[in-house]
């Protein structure tokens, strides 16, 4: 799941590359502007319609349908507000052009509304080969006329457009890869209503956890700054977040499963979570240690100031990834939707707290620093409170999983730069020599660390298993 998640991704970093090339920081800060506004908007008025249909044993045809209308009135609601917000928001940003793409943009918010809801079964079903020929379809049908459109007219218009486009495209595909046809029905309202009232504001809560700093950077720096710490933000999600997301997708229908045999549940995500962190920890730190050489070749030089930024929100990254798996999909499986709503509404006021002192300053790296350390900071105040959610967790494992990690990737992170060679002119080989330094550490250390634990099932176990799988299918053509 994690590698078809990553060749979606792929396609999108692709096109976030060549577009870097084409276009201004600045271009890609009014974007940016326009859709964070949008994101907020969305979480206010979204019920958790998708996750609650997961979670239904068994849902007939009226939930489906329920569902359905309630994010098409959802959709419409959203571009309404979208169109209307326009005006303050460029006044917010400081951004007059901001108005105009905001109001175009709106269309956006009816496409979307317009999916078809058949494609939650291919979740439920555990189908992820479907899932993933959705989002990758979905993504290659807004890459391609974006720039096609960028190639022609070189400005933030052609990311509007092609936004536009790609939602368009979402929902017409999602009626052809799945029969279902839904109907106009709200006979389950109540239901998805109260849902709603713990998940809506742990969304917005949450939503303004994850874009907090960048809506500060908005308002105290440039469009540019904006453009280039919100691309920063993106690459440190490509390096973390995007490795956890596709995994909860594909374990969340498993842990609903499993909620009536606690103990299992608790085994099973006790093995998540160390994966995430391995994960997270791994490629967070390892992105922050080649920052400079990795935005500058992917990017360009005009985004040089995205690296400092970089190495902090790649931090904060690895971080955010634990805390979302402490705090996301196994609460709402335990019907915790309450504990949810406190804890990422804590998160927000410590977040944003810690924000307000750093934007004294006026500088996008503090606040970058300050968004790393109250992410930390909760994580580890979310981790010593699982074993009272779930009581077959220790906390002294979670806590000794979680600082044997990190130890071994600052170890990684402090040989990537000892070792580092700037006398090399070429940085694509500079690259390449400091990830396979760091590969290196970071793999080996993790497998003595595994060794001395007892070699328990997990992550490395399942390394060990697919290398000796391949070298065994290698040995077997080679006869």
């Amino acid at each position: 799941m994690i590698a078809l998640r990553w060749a979606i991704r792929g396609v999108g970093l692709l096109s976030t590359l060549i577009l870097a090339r084409l276009l201004t920081p600045a271009d890609f800060g009014i974007v940016a502007m326009s859709t964070m506004v949008a994101g907020l908007l969305t979480a206010m008025t979204d019920m958790g319609t998708w996750q609650l249909l997961l979670r239904t044993k068994n849902p007939d045809r009226s939930a489906y349908d329920t569902a359905w209308t309630i994010m098409l009135l959802q959709s419409l609601l959203l571009a309404l507000v979208v169109f209307l917000v326009a005006h303050p928001a460029s006044l917010y940003f400081k951004e007059p052009r901001l108005e105009a793409v905001m109001q175009v943009s709106a269309l956006g918010g009816v496409f979307i509304g317009l999916n078809n809801i058949g494609l939650v079964m291919f979740r439920r079903d555990l189908n992820f080969r479907m899932d993933f020929v959705t989002g990758l379809l979905t993504k290659v049908f807004s890459v391609v006329p974006t720039l096609i459109l960028v190639l022609i007219y070189r400005n933030y218009w052609a990311l509007v457009a092609g936004t536009l486009v790609g939602s368009a495209c979402e929902a017409m595909l999602s009626y052809v890869l799945h029969p279902y046809r839904p109907r106009l029905s709200l006979s389950r309202w109540r239901e998805f209503a109260s849902y709603s009232i713990w998940m809506t504001p742990a969304n917005i809560a949450g939503y303004l956890n994850k874009k907090a700093d960048v809506f500060i950077v908005g308002y105290l720096g440039s469009t540019a700054q904006m453009g280039a710490y919100n691309v920063a933000a993106e690459l440190s999600q490509i390096a973390t977040g995007e490795l956890a997301q596709p995994m909860m997708r594909a374990i969340y229908p498993n842990f609903a499963k499993l909620k009536d045999n606690i103990e299992e549940l608790a085994r099973a995500f006790e093995k998540v979570l160390h994966t995430v962190m391995v994960l997270g920890f791994g490629f967070g730190l390892g992105t922050a240690a080649v920052a400079d050489d990795l935005v500058h070749l992917l990017l360009g030089n005009q985004w040089g100031y995205a690296v400092p930024v970089l190495r902090w929100l790649a931090v904060c990254g690895a971080c955010g990834v634990v805390l979302h798996t402490l705090t996301g999909h196994i609460l709402i499986v335990m019907h915790r939707e309450s504990l949810m709503f406190r804890l990422v509404w804590l998160r927000l006021i410590v977040f944003s707290l810690s924000l307000w002192l750093a934007a004294s300053s006026g500088q996008a790296l503090d606040i970058a620093r300050a968004a790393t350390g109250a992410t930390a900071f909760l994580m580890v105040g979310c981790l010593l409170l699982m074993p009272r959610i779930l009581p077959q967790l220790s906390a002294w494992a979670l806590l000794r999983s979680l600082l044997g990690t990190a130890t071994i990737a600052a170890v990684m992170y402090g040989a990537v730069v000892l070792l580092h060679m700037p006398s090399i002119p070429f940085r694509a080989v500079r690259l390449a020599l400091d990830v396979a330094v760091g590969a290196t550490v970071f793999i080996s250390l993790s497998l003595a660390w595994w060794t001395a634990r007892g070699k328990p099932d997990g992550i490395e176990s399942k390394l060990i298993e697919l290398v000796r799988g391949r070298v065994r299918a290698l040995g077997r053509a080679t006869r």
